[in-house]
C-alpha cells in the first residue's frame, strides 16, 4: 500500500470512497434518513477545495484509492480517516 498526498485527479475516487464508507459503516449506526442527508452534502467541489485547502492524503492499493484522510495544516488536527468498507481491517485506516 502507498499513502501520498491526494491531486485533484483523486477527487472522484475519494467521494466514492467516502460515500461508500458513510452508507456502509455510517449505515450500521445512523438512519437511513441521517446517511442520505450526510451523503447528499457531499459534493466533488467539496473535495476539490479540501485537497487544496487542506492536507489530504490517499491510501493506494494499485492504482485505486481504498481510504482517505483529511488534516487542517494549521492545527494538526486529523478530521477524517475514511476506508472501502472492503479494505476494512486491512491496516488502511492505520490499525
Amino acid at each position: 500500500m502507498l499513502i501520498r498526498a491526494a491531486v485533484v485527479s483523486d477527487a472522484e475516487e475519494i467521494a466514492a470512497v467516502h460515500a461508500a464508507a458513510i452508507r456502509d459503516v455510517g449505515g450500521q449506526v445512523y438512519e437511513p434518513s441521517q446517511i442520505q442527508a450526510w451523503v447528499s452534502g457531499k459534493t466533488l467541489q467539496g473535495y476539490l477545495r479540501a485537497i487544496a485547502e487542506r492536507q489530504v492524503f490517499v491510501a493506494l492499493r494499485g492504482v485505486r484509492v481504498v481510504g482517505f484522510s483529511e488534516m487542517d495544516p494549521k492545527t494538526g488536527e486529523v478530521f477524517a480517516v475514511y476506508v472501502r468498507p472492503d479494505c476494512l481491517r486491512q491496516s488502511v485506516g492505520g490499525g
